[in-house]
């Protein structure tokens, strides 16, 4: 089983769970009425306010960095002692615990952070908004604003850059530092080593909840020889993306501090599909239509005055064309499955529409500069997904226009302004008709800060757990429509936020508007526990605890029959005998895996192993492998793969 195929087959099951968990009836919700100052879900009675000691744990620093360490002695101690909850603070400190003066922190700032949005514009930007320099002890503080998440980058002569978060304030981090990595290599076509120029090379981390980062990039010379420098050591991705030949899959490696990690690119032919772009209603060819690959149209290619084109060089790893016009909604076609890429396609565009409305306080004065969006997102039998993401910014009364909407689905309207709650508003009925769609006032009320905290069944708290919340502000659906009953695709985009909890375990989700919310604490690789029903009122401040048992654990370690370093694998972790609890998770770089949560029983370990580029170029390829019998509570479990031969 190729990786592609086992992360879809992990992500269909944990969609599978969410739905369960957060589609579920009322009556499967824990609910808890927000009255007075304040209302708690979970172990907590409804309508009863966690004291602080319930809201409050000892404290555990964050490390970030490879090779962590316990602890860093009694200057660490004094500096972490300085944190406050107003303010993001660490240190910064060498691979011998040392701590590093001097250091630049950078404090980043992304507006869609927090958010499922799909929109990879300007809101996807890092901003810097603070930079400081460590003391002689290595230590930072940083003020920042309640709930609201960041990314730290920190940097020092002759060490790697290091990159980590989101972080909010109240949270302490110790920061480490190693010498500077570096990424080399030569891209090469067709398997002859003929070099390949301007191809561009990107290097990516990732941090919790999947955020990526670009860690540097460079682009290849008339040798076809890429470098990067400044890299920090430990696990990246490695994205390639040529002008030509297949665009390969991305890579994932480790890097050794202070060396030049070497990692060579050979490029292969894909295959050729031609098309025809034709407008759906009069069946006229469109000229200039952009065609690329995956629903973001990269790597794109033009139409012909005949609406025909030809891309070169589909790869294997994609499954769909994305395609844009001006004057017309975008849309995709499938044009690989399990038979093949297809050599022919015809692909219709709609005309689009727009819609227009303002975004207003309940005084009704204007909100500048807040972000609206039309999205959309619809599950197509057969066909490619139909899905939208069009987004603008309020004017200095409140107006807004949003152009270049398809016209053959049903969209929702997303709106947020820093201060205020986020709304989520449903196109009105027969708005697919319309050319120029009007939504009137869009009101946004004062924004309200969720706060709550994930403990244990011993009242421990949980760092570094995921909250999702999910809901819908009041007055989803416009005046005289039929609210919509049940999930739908879009809501995970456009009514799902996510948080993860600090050393005390606390979490919080600011610019909340009054509606209900559902809350669930999410276990490794995103399986959520039960959900937390929230009723959020206007100038009612909300509060959350949540208990999450670790319940049983099983843990052990992936071996290789060769002896050599294990490829990364997930463990999937499942009953065997009727027990409730069920998990996955993936492996430790050297094999090692823990899961917990579990309860009283017996389970199947499911092992998925994935060969990165390189390990298939050696022929290190291994077959998925289960274990039976494991009881909960066994930490010995060996699971040995077996090379393909």
């Amino acid at each position: 089983m190729n990786r592609a195929a086992i992360v879809a087959f992990l992500l269909l099951g944990i969609a599978a769970i969410v739905w369960l968990v957060f589609g579920a009836s009322p009556d499967a919700l824990e609910h808890a009425e927000v009255s007075g100052a304040a209302g708690a879900a979970g172990a907590t009675s409804p309508g009863t306010t966690p004291t602080r000691d319930e809201v409050t744990a000892p404290r555990q620093d964050l490390t970030v960095g490879a090779a962590a360490h316990a602890d860093g002695g009694e200057e660490a101690k004094d500096a972490i002692e300085a944190a406050t909850d107003d303010a993001l603070t660490g240190r910064v400190v060498d691979a011998g615990d040392r701590p590093i003066a001097g250091a630049d922190c950078f404090v980043l700032a992304v507006e869609s952070d927090g958010f499922s949005w799909l929109d990879r514009g300007e809101v996807a930007e890092e901003h810097e908004v603070a930079r400081v320099t460590t003391d002689a002890l290595g230590r930072f503080a940083v003020p920042l604003p309640a709930g609201v998440p960041h990314r730290l980058r920190v940097a020092a002569t002759d060490c790697g850059t290091e990159r980590s978060g989101p972080h909010v304030a109240g949270e302490r981090v110790v920061v480490r530092l190693h010498a500077g990595s570096a990424l080399v290599g030569r891209i090469t076509l067709d398997g002859d080593g003929v070099a390949l120029s301007r191809v561009r090379v990107r290097c990516a981390g990732v941090a919790a909840r999947r955020v990526r980062y670009l860690l540097g990039e460079s682009v290849s010379d008339a040798s076809g020889a890429y470098r990067i420098d400044g890299l920090p050591a430990g696990e990246v991705e490695v994205e390639v993306m040529p002008p030509r030949g297949a665009v390969p899959g991305v890579v994932e490696l480790v890097l050794a501090a202070g060396v030049a990690t070497p990692h060579d690119v050979a490029l292969t032919r894909g295959a050729d599909v031609a098309g025809l772009v034709l407008d759906a209603a009069t069946r006229t060819p469109i000229a200039g239509a952009s065609v690329g690959l995956g629903w973001r149209g990269a790597r794109p290619t033009r139409t012909a005055a005949d609406g025909r084109f030809v891309y070169r060089d589909f790869p294997s790893g994609y499954r769909e064309l994305g395609v844009t016009a001006q004057g017309y909604g975008d849309a995709a076609v499938i044009v690989s499955d399990p038979d093949g890429v297809k050599g022919d396609v015809e692909i219709l565009l709609t005309r689009a529409h727009r819609a227009h409305g303002r975004v207003v306080r309940p005084d009704g004065r204007g909100i500048a500069g807040a972000y609206v969006a039309a999205a959309a997102y619809e599950r197509v039998e057969r066909s490619a997904d139909r899905l939208d993401w069009r987004a603008s910014r309020s004017g200095a009364d409140g107006g807004f226009a949003i152009d270049g909407l398809r016209g053959d689905v049903d969209h929702v309207l997303l709106v947020r302004a820093a201060g205020h709650g986020v709304r989520q508003v449903d196109f009105p009925p027969g708005a697919r008709g319309l050319p120029d769609v009007p939504l009137g006032d869009v009101v946004l009320e004062p924004g309200v800060v969720v706060r709550g905290v994930v403990v244990d069944e011993r009242g421990s708290p949980w760092a570094g757990v995921d909250v999702q919340m999910r809901g819908d502000a009041d007055g989803r659906s416009p005046r005289g429509s039929t609210p919509v009953e049940g999930y739908r695709a879009v809501d995970g985009y456009v009514a799902s936020r996510s948080a993860r909890t600090d050393q005390l375990g606390r979490f919080g989700f600011v610019d909340v508007a009054p509606g209900e919310y559902r809350f669930a604490a999410l276990r490794e690789l995103g399986r959520p526990d039960r959900a937390h029903a929230l009723r959020v009122e206007r100038d009612r401040p909300a509060v959350l605890r949540i208990e999450l048992a670790r319940g049983l654990s099983i843990g052990g370690r992936v071996v290789a029959d060769d002896g050599g370093p294990p490829p990364h694998c997930y463990v999937s972790v499942d009953p065997t005998d009727g027990a409730a609890t069920s998990t996955d998770v993936q492996c430790a770089q050297d094999g090692s895996f823990l899961a917990i949560g579990l309860a009283r029983g017996v389970y199947r370990l499911s092992v998925y192993p994935y060969a990165s580029e390189i390990e298939r170029a050696a022929g290190r390829v291994f077959e998925p492998v289960t274990a039976d019998a494991i009881a909960a509570g066994r930490l010995d479990v060996v699971v040995t793969l077996v090379r393909q031969r």
